[in-house]
C-alpha cells in the first residue's frame, strides 16, 4: 500500500482510539492490518516508553506534594519546636534547595538552579533573623553575626554556581553587617573612625578584585565594586544618623569616588605597546 494512505488511514484509527468511538481491541486490530512488524515494534516501544515517562511524572508529583506538605506542617508548628530542631529543619531545607540548585546549575538547567537557590538564600536569612526572634535572642552581637553568615554564604555559592547577582548581594549584605558593627563599638562614631575602619576593607577588596580580574572578570569587577561601596559608608551613615553637615559629607563621597576612578584607571588600564621602526 503506498505509505501515505497507509499513514492517513493509521492517523485515523488513532483519532478514533482517542476519542473513544471504538473499542481499543478493535483499534489494535485495525492498526495491525494497515502496519508492518518494523513500525508495530516501534509503536509498542513508543507506548511502553510514554507509560513509563507517565508513571515517572505520576511519582514526581506525589513526591513533590509530600515535600510541600511536610513543608507547610513544619511551618505551622515551627515556632513551637525546640530550638535545636529549629535549626536543624532550617539548615536541611537550606542544604537540599542549595544541592538541588547546585546541581542544576552544573546541568544548565538555569531556571530551576536560580528558584532554588533564590529560596534557599530567602529562607536562610528569614529563618535565621526568626529563630532570633521567637527565642529572644535579639542581642546585637546574634543578629550581626546572622546577617554576617548569610552574607558569606551567599558570597560563597554565588561564586560556586556563578551567580553574579547573589555574590554581590552577599557582599552588600556583609557591608551592613560591617556597618552595624561599627556602630556596636561606637554608638555616635566620629567620620574620622569609620575612615579608619573602613579603608583597610577597601585596599583588601580592590587588591583581591583586580587579582581576581584575569581570573573571572565578573567576580573580580563586583569585589572592585564592592570595595567602591565600602569607601562610602562612613558618608553614608553619617548622612542617616549623625549631625555633621551634609554638604561636607556629600563632598567627601564625591572626591572619594573620584579619586577611585582615577586609582582604577591607572591601575587597571592596559598599557599601550611600543612599535619600534628601524631604519
Amino acid at each position: 500500500m503506498d505509505p501515505v494512505k497507509r499513514q492517513t488511514i493509521l492517523s485515523e484509527i488513532e483519532r478514533w482510539r482517542n476519542s473513544k468511538l471504538l473499542p481499543e481491541h478493535y483499534c489494535d486490530f485495525l492498526m495491525n492490518l494497515y502496519i508492518d512488524e518494523q513500525d508495530a515494534v516501534k509503536g509498542k516501544v513508543a507506548r511502553h516508553s510514554s507509560s513509563a515517562s507517565t508513571r515517572r511524572n505520576i511519582w514526581k508529583s506525589f513526591l513533590i506534594l509530600g515535600v510541600i506538605s511536610l513543608f507547610l506542617v513544619c511551618s505551622l508548628y515551627f515556632t513551637s519546636f525546640h530550638p535545636v530542631m529549629q535549626i536543624g529543619i532550617s539548615l536541611f531545607v537550606i542544604a537540599t534547595l542549595y544541592g538541588i540548585g547546585i546541581v542544576q546549575r552544573q546541568k544548565n538547567n538555569s531556571t530551576t538552579a536560580y528558584i532554588c537557590i533564590g529560596l534557599a538564600s530567602i529562607i536562610l536569612l528569614y529563618s535565621g533573623e526568626l529563630i532570633l526572634r521567637i527565642n529572644e535572642w535579639n542581642s546585637a552581637s546574634a543578629v550581626i553575626s546572622t546577617i554576617a553568615f548569610s552574607g558569606a554564604l551567599w558570597i560563597l555559592i554565588g561564586t560556586v554556581a556563578r551567580i553574579g547577582l547573589l555574590h554581590c548581594c552577599g557582599w552588600i549584605l556583609l557591608a551592613m553587617a560591617y556597618t552595624w558593627l561599627i556602630q556596636w563599638f561606637h554608638p555616635e562614631p566620629k567620620w574620622y573612625v569609620g575612615q579608619l575602619y573602613v579603608i583597610p576593607v577597601v585596599v583588601i577588596l580592590f587588591i583581591l578584585g583586580r587579582n581576581r580580574i584575569a581570573i573571572d572578570r565578573i567576580n573580580g569587577w563586583i569585589l572592585i565594586s564592592i570595595s567602591c561601596l565600602f569607601l562610602i559608608i562612613p558618608e553614608v551613615y553619617g548622612l542617616i544618623f549623625s549631625d555633621i553637615s551634609h554638604p561636607i559629607l556629600i563632598i567627601s563621597m564625591l572626591c572619594k569616588i573620584l579619586s577611585l576612578l582615577l586609582i582604577m584607571w591607572f591601575v587597571l588600564r592596559k598599557p599601550k605597546m611600543k612599535e619600534w621602526v628601524t631604519g
